[in-house]
């Protein structure tokens, strides 16, 4: 296992366990009826963890239509990004026809974008926590984790790797990486200033992808590393 590779495992391994941690914490911890009205239960508010930290940063910011406005922008943009490796994987498999000719890194972050999507719709059906905000038609959508701020910072945090696979040593990667990191945090605190989550979900969401983005570099560090050793084998047995 290489250097990056053991730095990944233990990053994913942190975020994971600081993961669970937490979401027991929210459904155990200061459990309050502060939320949104249940309309199967009448007269009877959607309970949420951490209650008094919540109700005390949403009275704070209220609702804002422009952090909202950016954060969605934001989700369109993240969602358009993630959509190139999945359309590069779709059309080297149309021109080959073989799996193993495909990129790996094309393959690895077209897979790695599909699961952190499943995720995100995933946790959009499981009803773990609802929003503190009620929608126009009365329906109080899930909040826990916040699905698409997780998406959002999955994809901002590995998209440098589609550049590099794509671009190869660019003297501008580094400034690829300073402006997806900026966008990531630029995400986070428009969806946590926007008022339709509570503060505990988006602090779900940083852990949640933190440990889908550091699994996923833990993968692309281990095929990497193999890769390189394959070609080194090769190399030697020519001579």
């Amino acid at each position: 296992m290489t250097r990056r590779s053991r730095i990944a495992a233990i990053a994913a391994a942190a975020f994971f366990g600081a993961a669970l941690l937490f979401t027991v914490l929210v459904f155990t911890v200061d459990v309050q009826p502060i939320g949104p009205v249940d309309p199967v239960r009448p007269h009877t508010n959607y309970a949420v963890g951490f209650a008094a930290m919540n109700a005390g940063f949403r009275n704070a910011i209220k609702t804002n239509a422009f952090c909202y406005t950016a954060f969605f922008i934001l989700f369109i943009l993240a969602t358009l990004l993630a959509l190139i490796p999945v359309a590069l994987f779709v059309w080297q498999m149309i021109q080959t026809k073989d799996l193993k000719k495909v990129n790996y890194s094309i393959f690895l972050l077209a897979a790695f974008y599909v699961t952190v999507y499943f995720v995100m719709l995933l946790f959009l059906i499981l009803p773990l926590e609802r929003r503190p905000v009620v929608e126009m038609s009365g329906r109080v959508r899930t909040s826990f984790p916040s699905p698409a701020l997780m998406a959002v910072l999955c994809v901002f945090v590995t998209f440098p790797t589609v550049v590099r696979t794509l671009l190869g040593r660019w003297s501008g990667q580094l400034y690829v990486q300073i402006g997806c990191w900026a966008l990531a945090l630029f995400a986070f605190f428009m969806s946590m200033f926007s008022g339709v989550h509570w503060l505990s979900d988006a602090m779900a969401a940083v852990l949640f992808a933190g440990t889908l983005s550091a699994a996923f570099y833990f993968v692309f560090f281990q095929l990497r590393a193999k890769r390189r050793a394959a070609r080194k084998r090769a190399a030697r047995n020519m001579y």
